[in-house]
């Protein structure tokens, strides 16, 4: 009398099994991630993607700042003289007058021994004395020996003795990397650090305001050759 009974409960049984058996829905495969595009930067103004330089609380803004900047922070500003088919140094004149329209790109001071500021100077539509010259280029040249790089010295807020190539990735997402290297050219301006491979730290940046835009066949690698600063500035010839 038994047996109807048990039959049910074995069907029913497997029922439940099955059911808990069963196989769950399909998940469906999550989209592929698409690339990040860079931006384009050829149209980017130096002043909206500006990069400060602080040189021992001086703060140096290219195409902003003017010497007078630097000479209130006693600088000493030296330019190259020939005499007797020798280069030689001289004080920078503040009162020198710079024609107007004109530019003046031998200007340096020294931070260190070994490391250097190389300047181009600007007058606008009228001749002005040099102090109040407008900067137009920088070159911060600093040194491949980290024990010697100096802690003062900043590049967008950040120390130099700090700012590796992977660092630099961080501050400078749109930069073109190549090698050792970050360039990017906007509008009117080019803007290139180098790094040492030896430390991968910057031992060169360099920040130039241009007037022209920039076309596609005139882009170019910032060249730069390593030479000793006394003969890079002052060479014992004149070329």
């Amino acid at each position: 009398m038994n047996r109807p009974l048990t039959k049910g409960l074995a069907l029913l049984l497997s029922g439940l099994l099955l059911t808990g058996c069963a196989a769950s829905p399909e998940t469906k495969p999550a989209m592929a991630t698409q690339p990040v595009s860079q931006p384009d930067t050829k149209e980017y103004l130096l002043q909206d993607h500006m990069v400060p330089v602080i040189i021992k609380d001086a703060e140096i803004r290219v195409g902003e700042t003017r010497l007078e900047t630097l000479l209130e922070h006693d600088f000493d500003l030296t330019i190259p003289v020939i005499r007797n088919d020798e280069v030689k140094r001289r004080d920078l004149d503040p009162e020198e007058i710079l024609q107007a329209n004109t530019s003046y790109g031998d200007a340096f001071f020294w931070i260190e021994d070994a490391i250097f500021v190389h300047l181009t100077l600007e007058a606008g539509a009228e001749d002005i004395p040099m102090r109040e010259a407008l900067i137009t280029r920088l070159e911060l040249h600093l040194s491949h020996d980290k024990d010697i790089l100096p802690e003062d010295v900043l590049i967008d807020g950040v120390p130099v003795t700090e700012l590796t190539m992977t660092k630099a990735l961080e501050l400078f997402p749109d930069y073109r990397e190549k090698e050792l290297s970050l360039t990017q050219r906007g509008q009117d301006y080019k803007c290139t650090l180098l790094f040492s491979p030896e430390t991968q730290i910057v031992y060169q940046f360099a920040l130039l305001r241009t007037y022209e835009p920039i076309e596609e066949e005139e882009e170019e690698e910032y060249e730069y050759e390593y030479q000793d600063p006394v003969e890079r500035i002052w060479p014992s010839k004149e070329n």
